[in-house]
């Protein structure tokens, strides 16, 4: 006769090892960022800071190639979980580099490349993390991508308004000329930097503005913004007017006390807690150099 063992496991410990399951099953973290010549540098920086923090976590970092030459390309293979993805042309105007800001500043394409590589990053991963390249990650990003698998996304607030950085097109493109969309315009936008995505903002939140980068125009800064011409917000604009009328949360990017002391130990709040965000590539005298001498490439 053969004598058979059964195992009875008690409710508490099923749930216990679902727990388990659930939680080191949502630990895989996907990465997004963009880079040109002018922006390698930055690029390296950032996916160095990644595995820095998270390299037992991470599982790929796409880098789209914005204007990069072969060379860097190779290097950014060789790095560890990185691979590197062209750009849908999705307009005939997107690579090419126009003057952004009031100090001459260039930037390809009025930024309307990015709704592109959020679209195409949706074809890569059920749920990443976009960071520009020009942003640090300063500790390990756990939190940040639990929310994004649990609720679906993870937004930073800016610390300006949306109506001085919209141009008189997006008014009308985004219907923001109507009564019941106005108060939109007192709202802070979003941190267009860093955005965390899983496939369930696809349709409502992104595929608009790829679709509206097919065509240059609502893009372009006209002059027609409050604060004049080089603070138009472009794709920041309408991704921050959609974020608004989805009912998105923003976490803070900044907060007051922006941090505090624990002993020894500092607590930062909002972004600083998680990432450094460099905004002008003037502040590193060796960056600054490489980015000139690339200035006109691409």
């Amino acid at each position: 006769m053969i004598k058979r063992t059964v195992f009875c496991f008690s409710p508490l410990f099923l749930a216990s090892i679902i727990f388990l399951i659930l939680h080191f099953s949502v630990q895989a973290m996907d990465f997004v960022t963009v880079s040109d010549t002018e922006h390698f540098p930055w690029a390296k920086n950032l996916i160095e800071s990644i595995l820095k923090y998270n390299y037992t976590k991470v599982s790929r970092i796409a880098v789209f190639d914005l204007g990069l030459l072969p060379s860097e390309i190779n290097e950014l293979k060789e790095m560890p979980f990185v691979e590197v993805h062209e750009i849908e042309n999705i307009n005939p105007d997107m690579r090419k580099k126009f003057a952004v800001r009031t100090n001459e500043r260039l930037a390809r394409g009025w930024y309307s490349w990015k709704p592109v590589v959020l679209k195409q990053a949706f074809e890569l991963f059920p749920d990443f993390l976009y960071l520009d390249s020009g942003i640090e990650v300063m500790s390990p990003l756990d939190d940040i991508f639990y929310e994004i698998k649990n609720a679906g996304y993870y937004l930073y607030d800016c610390p300006h308004l949306i109506f001085p950085v919209v141009t008189d097109r997006l008014v009308k493109l985004l219907e923001l000329d109507r009564s019941e969309n106005k108060w939109i315009l007192e709202k802070n936008g979003i941190s267009a930097g860093i955005i965390g995505l899983s496939q369930s903002m696809r349709d409502s939140f992104i595929m608009p503005v790829y679709e509206w980068a097919s065509n240059i125009y609502h893009f372009e800064d006209n002059g027609t913004a409050p604060w004049g011409y080089g603070f138009a917000r472009y794709e920041q604009a309408m991704l921050s007017v959609l974020a608004h009328k989805l009912g998105l949360k923003l976490h803070p990017l900044y907060c007051i006390p922006k941090k505090i002391r624990h002993g020894s130990t500092k607590t930062y709040f909002g972004a600083l807690k998680y990432l450094k965000i460099r905004k002008h590539i003037e502040k590193d005298p060796e960056r600054l150099k490489h980015a000139k001498e690339h200035r006109l490439l691409g």
